[in-house]
């Protein structure tokens, strides 16, 4: 069974949450193929209304229309696929949003290892060379070269057009889990000198920074689910 993403998962819920759905599959059921307008007068509704909810409930795999016609037009009739179906949500396969990366996902986490690179700088007193040598030099981090060049150039900002270009390639590549995981070995390495809460709300501050008012952007990052799992971000406001 393929997992379901998050997003479908919304979607069957909104649509089956709807006032009217519950009622239009139990006049489906017991008057089988039903058009729009059939539905309607039967329940009291606007045309529109049903046709909206029909063609949602289709749309989430509940439905199945064919054509009914008619001696002057035809119209679309609904049935319902299944009398039963089984809803199985896999909540841990919700949040298991790495292995399906996206441009914007590798976007994100960088641009978090980047803002949380220049707040640990600040609040450590280290400089860009200490700090990215330390962990280029760390063999359990297994920090890949490029993600290194545009962290220095970005941390060094003098030359903005070069780590562009960097995160450009980077993200044309798609190597999120690789950039995951490193985040992750970044985080754990600097948990052990500053201590699991200093880290987490370093970690906090530095993604509310990353994403400032792109709050729907945050939620439904991956970086954000590997740090909410991580150190529970959800328990403090972002």
């Amino acid at each position: 069974m393929n997992k379901m993403k998050k997003t479908e998962l919304q979607k069957i819920l909104s649509v089956l949450g709807k006032e009217r759905s519950l009622d239009i599959l139990s006049h489906i059921s017991g008057n089988k193929w039903s058009t729009a307008t059939e539905i309607a007068n039967d329940l009291g509704i606007h045309v529109a209304t049903a046709v909206k909810h029909l063609q949602d409930l289709e749309d989430v795999g509940v439905l199945a229309s064919r054509t009914r016609k008619g001696k002057t037009r035809s119209a679309q009739e609904y049935n319902i696929l299944k009398p039963k179906f089984l809803l199985e949500i896999d909540i841990a396969s919700l949040s298991d949003q790495a292995s399906d990366p996206g441009p914007n996902d590798i976007a994100y986490s960088l641009r978090f290892l980047v803002e949380f690179s220049r707040r640990l700088l600040k609040l450590t007193g280290n400089t860009t060379t200490s700090l990215l040598g330390s962990w280029e030099g760390d063999p359990n981090m297994g920090m890949d070269a490029r993600i290194m060049d545009y962290l220095e150039a970005s941390l060094d900002g003098k030359d903005p057009g070069r780590s562009t270009s960097l995160l450009g390639n980077i993200v044309r590549d798609g190597r999120e889990t690789d950039i995951l995981s490193m985040v992750e070995s970044a985080l754990e390495r600097e948990e052990r000198s500053l201590g699991h809460f200093s880290l987490r709300s370093l970690a906090k501050i530095s993604l509310a920074q990353s994403f400032k008012d792109d709050e729907q952007g945050l939620r439904d990052s991956a970086i954000f689910v590997l740090l909410d799992d991580k150190y529970k971000l959800d328990e403090v406001e972002i």
